[in-house]
């Protein structure tokens, strides 16, 4: 830990097994830029998931993290939206 802050390298942070399908897995990573993401289709639809969720509750210095990912995912949004009105 830096100054309060938790210090990860990218890659793998976390398999999650799938509820809905059983024998599988979900990967919950970290990018090189500093967002987490989950190879589900719900963060994919969503930009959050229980996975994610499982995380954080299970170690909650994730939750800086994942506030992070989310404001970035916002953030990305809107550029993408002002290029439409352009």
């Amino acid at each position: 830990m830096t100054n309060g802050r938790v210090e990860l390298e990218p890659g793998i942070l976390l398999l999650v097994p799938s509820s809905s399908n059983p024998g599988e897995t979900h990967e919950i990573r970290l990018s090189k830029h500093g967002t987490i993401y989950c190879d589900c289709e719900g963060f994919r639809w969503r930009g959050m998931c229980s996975h994610v969720a499982q995380l954080v509750v299970s170690n909650p210095s994730m939750k800086s993290i994942v506030r992070y990912s989310l404001m970035e995912r916002a953030r990305m949004a809107e550029a993408a939206l002002a290029e439409l009105d352009d």
